[in-house]
């Protein structure tokens, strides 16, 4: 690996497809790494995006996309530790777009919705939103020490900061469990929605927000994307996400392409091009809120236990 040896402390494991397992991948980009890559900051939601990513292969058989080798996970969780909160400014609209489609889903299939878990929850600002719709049994997740300094007092009591570990519920159940641009992150999706599930009560649904490697704008930007980052181990599709629903005992009940709402200025600067002309735009551009479906999913799946 490129520059690896900048860094003597971080090791490095090979990841494999976690629908077929199958050792015959298509390289897509070689990795672009350097020191600088594993940083807090590196690690942060939202940051200011360079093309720094691992090696991208695609599997031959399911078409699954994930990086590989990858660094090891206890270094993973200390990055996430350490990763800072640097988009309060978007979390609102985050927020927003998020309980809308969470709302949407529960009146549409009439959900239980008397309690709730999120997995990497930052600063609470979803949790939050699903407490002014009535949940108030509400359970957090969120590793980072500085998004734990930025959350309301009101919310900490409910909030563990720490990564998501199953044993941390013991016996709790829950109606829902959503999670937001986490499970892309992460070393073994596999095993945290086979962990979601069995933190629900059976009929209970889990929803799932994450990047879509099929979108146009991934396939307009290549190796551009924002989605080929440093961040990103997994990276699925309407159905490589649908396959590993299916495999860890979820019916899949809805899924689809997501709509996410960002002040202009947010838009350019997460593009690679757009980014460095962000700043010359007067502010009262850059505050106009605009919908795109810029390249997220959502699936939606039930427990059938």
């Amino acid at each position: 690996m490129k520059n690896k040896t900048k860094n003597a402390e971080l090791s490095f494991r090979e990841t494999k497809c976690l629908l077929c397992e199958r050792p015959e991948d298509k390289v897509l980009y070689p990795e672009r790494l350097c020191e600088e890559s594993f940083t807090g900051y590196s690690f942060s939601a939202r940051r200011l995006r360079k093309c720094e990513h691992y090696r991208i292969v695609k599997c031959a058989k399911c078409s699954l996309v994930r990086s590989s080798p990858v660094i090891e996970e206890n270094k993973l969780n200390e990055l996430y530790a350490e990763s800072e909160f640097i988009f309060s400014d978007e979390a609102p609209y985050a927020a927003d777009t998020y309980i809308n489609l969470l709302k949407k889903l529960i009146g549409k299939y009439s959900l239980k919705s008397k309690s709730l878990t999120e997995i990497g929850c930052s600063t609470g600002f979803f949790l939050e939103k699903a407490m002014e719709t009535g949940i108030e049994d509400l359970l957090g997740f969120e590793p980072s020490r500085q998004c734990r300094e930025h959350t309301k007092e009101r919310l900490k009591g409910m909030i563990v900061n720490d990564v998501f570990r199953p044993e941390t519920l013991g016996d709790k159940k829950f109606d829902l469990a959503c999670s937001f641009h986490t499970i892309d992150h992460l070393m073994d999706p596999k095993s945290f929605l086979t962990n979601i599930k069995n933190a629900l009560n059976p009929g209970g649904h889990a929803l799932i927000v994450c990047h879509d490697v099929e979108s146009w704008s991934a396939k307009l930007l290549g190796e551009n994307s924002p989605i080929f980052d440093v961040e990103h181990i997994y990276l699925f599709s309407l159905n490589t996400i649908s396959m590993l629903f299916r495999r860890t005992g979820f019916r899949v009940v809805e899924a689809g392409t997501l709509s996410n709402t960002y002040p202009v200025g947010y838009w350019m600067r997460m593009m690679p091009v757009a980014n460095k002309a962000a700043n010359l735009l007067p502010d009262i551009i850059k505050k106009i809120p605009l919908g795109v479906k810029a390249g997220n999913l959502y699936i939606l799946g039930e427990n059938e236990n």
